[in-house]
């Protein structure tokens, strides 16, 4: 648990709730967690396969369609499903002005925590907004599109 924030609030309603629930013994309280949070890889992925699949319906619906002058390009579609917008944002805006590396960016921001931070990335290169160079961040292909959408340009 080094390095990340705990959560007492949190901690004390799952022990009241397990409580409640007739569960007493700290390792049926630890396997409950384990549980839930199986549960939630298991729906993380399932989001993921759903968006491999969107992604391909999106083609097909592309390769049927006569073009429009209003048609939204899929592209923009991706980005509104990035997860955490501000650090995206924060982290793009220091990527415009100089190229960054992780370390960089966790000694620059404590209030993101280091797990947030390299979601965020990972969202961000998988979507080529940003891509790697000599370790560090640099503006991806998608990069200059990303920041008109996040400015509300696009």
């Amino acid at each position: 648990m080094k390095g990340k924030k705990f959560d007492a609030q949190f901690l004390s309603d799952f022990i009241k709730g397990c409580i409640e629930n007739g569960i007493l013994a700290s390792d049926d309280m630890a396997n409950v967690a384990q549980k839930q949070i199986n549960e939630i890889d298991d729906k993380i992925m399932e989001a993921e396969r759903l968006k491999v699949l969107r992604g391909k319906l999106l083609d097909v619906i592309s390769t049927f369609k006569a073009p429009t002058k209003n048609k939204v390009d899929p592209k923009i579609l991706e980005f509104a499903s990035i997860q955490n917008p501000n650090i995206c944002k924060w982290i793009c805006d220091l990527i415009k002005v100089r190229p960054c590396c992780v370390s960089d960016l966790i000694q620059m921001k404590t209030s993101y925590n280091a797990d947030d931070l390299n979601f965020v990335i990972k969202q961000l290169r998988q979507h080529n907004i940003i891509s790697s160079e000599n370790n560090m961040f640099v503006r991806g292909e998608q990069f200059d599109q990303y920041m008109k959408f996040i400015s509300g340009e696009e």
